[in-house]
């Protein structure tokens, strides 16, 4: 009976096995293929192998230092805090410097013309190469913090610290080192020569130690403060959720960035990044707003002051939004201005579904319009009341006047930087490079007045030659000569935008969707 059964028993072992490999690879298909070949390069290389097992020799020296430099450990009641705050330094220093400037340097590496990778080989798509990049940093990272667990968690034993702020600040920390690697990825995707990236990656290896200071810095706070005990109440969950949600849209805002910095010129790259920047305006205006009420009213969902530095949340977020708005503007205006076919394609053919889809789309008026949309309804949101019958019921008329008059004044520059290079440079200088022909003007334009009444006016200076700063929108004060400023940024923006008037027409009427059908080509 025995010999009659085993080849059965094998017949279905074998079909198991063979049923379960078939169930492997098609999982495997799954996983991005580009963590998959980064976390194989990592672990079988020494960079990161080596710099875990000298981590951990430094973990280890410093636990051991410690117990044996501190004669009174047994009756000390800090010992395990000052322990934890050292092996905090040492291991958010190694992984907020090294394992970011790793991928970076890689992904540099891979996009030089000289090393053409699968980066540049694979039908892969570029959102899911940087994907592949940013999670294979995060899992080295999430490996390391893990190996050194051990190590921290021993700290507890010597007392002084609470596990809950243990793990709050790690987590803080992994969360800083995620949003470090994005910043790195997008710094590496940018076409630059290599003088310029050098330069690039030092002022992000300055923003690095910036960032691990005041990481520090918090950190030491929270431990000492005993964060833990309070977990259970929203004087903590509203501050981590809010700062969480604007970590999140500032990854976010790196990862489309950086997918549209390595896709083809003839993509519709902006249709994502405008998109992402619609809804992270709304998440983080009404995060601000809650954050207004809580400041001005009483019994709120939140504590008052969440900005230490600056009270006023709304006015935090007005100032912020339209600085990344001004920084759209330059872009927009450095676009291109013939569509391509791959986004002709995706053009709506109905009409009103065009008209909603064309602020978001590559090119330069479109970007132009949409950034433009974006200012206004900021400047909007910010005059209407948000205190909702708090004490502090609006943002001022002259802060309101002060974001508008630099608004007005960054038009100015770009649709006149547009036209000087349409109608004067259209030869020598190319649409990319009309951001270059904005910041020359206004370097211009905040010289040249003061150049000239420092060279032809001799009398004392008094508030009234504040005039002399018309033109420079980093000047604009809530004075009295506040009117000034909007009166001469509103009169120079509308009439650079009607200069450019037949060149925006012209776009909007070529915003047409490919005559050819899907499939076809055309």
């Amino acid at each position: 009976m025995s010999r009659t059964s085993n080849p059965i028993g094998r017949s279905a072992a074998l079909a198991i096995l063979s049923y379960s490999a078939k169930i492997f690879e098609s999982l495997q298909d799954l996983f991005n293929p580009i963590v998959v070949k980064e976390m194989k390069q990592a672990v079988q290389g020494k960079f990161v192998s080596s710099l875990l097992l000298l981590l951990l020799a430094v973990q280890l020296l410093v636990v051991g230092t410690w117990v044996l430099m501190t004669p009174d450990v047994a009756r000390r009641f800090d010992t395990g805090a000052g322990m934890f705050m050292t092996l905090e330094g040492l291991l958010l220093g190694i992984c907020i410097l090294f394992i970011p400037s790793y991928t970076g340097i890689r992904l540099i590496s891979e996009r030089s013309p000289a090393d053409m990778d699968l980066l540049f080989i694979t039908t892969i798509s570029p959102r899911a190469i940087i994907a592949g990049k940013s999670l294979a940093a995060a899992a080295l990272t999430l490996l390391i913090f893990s190996a050194c667990m051990p190590f921290m968690v021993l700290t507890y034993l010597m007392r002084g610290i609470d596990l809950p702020s243990m793990f709050m600040v790690l987590a803080l920390s992994f969360f800083l080192v995620v949003i470090a690697i994005q910043m790195t990825v997008f710094v590496a995707c940018v076409p630059a020569s290599r003088p310029m990236q050098l330069v690039l990656g030092i002022l992000e290896l300055v923003i690095l130690f910036l960032v691990f200071s005041m990481t520090m810095g918090t950190s030491y706070s929270l431990l000492f403060s005993g964060i833990g005990a309070s977990l259970g109440s929203w004087s903590f969950w509203g501050p981590a959720l809010s700062f969480g949600a604007l970590g999140l849209m500032l990854t976010g805002l790196l990862f489309f960035l950086s997918v549209a910095l390595i896709s083809p010129a003839s993509a519709n790259r902006a249709l994502p990044v405008r998109s992402f920047m619609t809804v992270a305006w709304l998440l983080s205006g009404a995060v601000c707003i809650l954050w207004q009420r809580s400041a001005y009213t009483v019994g709120t969902f939140f504590p008052a002051n969440p900005f230490p530095f600056h009270p006023d949340a709304m006015a935090f977020w007005d100032y912020a939004t339209l600085g990344v708005l001004g920084i759209g503007l330059l872009v927009a205006a450095s676009e291109r201005e013939v569509l391509g076919p791959r986004v002709t394609l995706q053009i709506p053919r109905k009409a009103w579904l065009r008209g909603a889809a064309f602020p978001f789309f590559s090119g330069a008026a479109n970007g132009l319009l949409w950034s433009l949309l974006m200012i206004a309804l900021t400047l909007a949101v910010s005059s209407l009341p948000v205190g909702l019958g708090g004490s502090r019921e609006r943002i001022s008329s002259a802060d309101i006047g002060v974001m508008g008059a630099f608004a007005l004044y960054i038009l100015a520059y770009v649709m006149t930087a547009l036209f000087v290079r349409r109608r004067l440079l259209a030869s020598t200088v190319t649409v990319s490079l009309t951001w270059v022909v904005a910041l020359l003007l206004l370097a211009v334009g905040c010289a040249m007045p003061l150049s000239i009444r420092y060279s032809f006016v001799a009398d004392a200076w008094n508030p009234s030659h504040d005039l002399w700063f018309l033109g420079n929108p980093f000047r604009v004060r809530p004075d009295v000569n506040l009117i000034y400023h909007v009166t001469f940024a509103a009169i120079w923006a509308a009439v650079a935008s009607i200069l450019n008037g037949p060149w925006f027409i012209r776009q909007c009427k070529a915003f047409r969707p490919n005559p050819s059908p899907p499939g076809t080509g055309g």
